[in-house]
């Protein structure tokens, strides 16, 4: 695949993640903030406004502020300049390697836009499960993250161990 081609969809991808991220949060923060959780599906979707100044399950919710910031925000930076440096010179990068890392640095990003804008915080707003078994509140960039890891990980080893197998 050409390198323009690559970068274009690697760019697009990147831009809808983090557009689409960032719509959704403000669409929580207007419809859900002042209500309490809306719930759809017999409870199986659960849509609740909360600021989560921690990462992943709250992870770090409980260190100095001074503390989350360096986290949270430098080494987030620090992160997307290596996907970054990543994209950019790896070449041998199938396509699904590429969607991927693009979806992941997305989601990394809308939620450092969140963290620089809203005082720390990430918003997240959706929840899912059966009874008391349910996740953790999420949003949009935390799919994106997750989805782009499985698919930069199903093309790395699945995809290059065919190629392989078949060469």
């Amino acid at each position: 695949m050409k390198k323009t081609l690559r970068f274009t969809i690697i760019l697009a991808i990147l831009l809808t993640s983090v557009g689409c991220d960032q719509v959704a949060k403000s669409a929580a923060r207007h419809f859900l903030s002042p209500y309490k959780p809306l719930s759809f599906c017999a409870d199986l979707v659960r849509l609740e406004y909360v600021e989560n100044p921690g990462a992943f399950m709250s992870i770090g919710e409980d260190l100095p502020s001074s503390a989350r910031k360096v986290v949270f925000v430098f080494l987030i930076c620090i992160l997307l300049a290596m996907f970054a440096v990543i994209v950019r010179t790896y070449s041998k990068m199938n396509l699904l390697e590429a969607i991927g890392v693009a979806l992941s640095t997305g989601g990394i990003a809308g939620n450092l836009i969140d963290r620089i804008i809203n005082d720390g915080r990430v918003v997240d707003f959706a929840n899912l499960g059966i009874g008391p078994l349910r996740t953790g509140i999420f949003n949009i960039a935390d799919v994106a993250i997750l989805v782009g890891a499985g698919l930069f990980i199903i093309g790395s080893f699945w995809i290059r161990e065919r190629s392989t197998t078949a060469a």
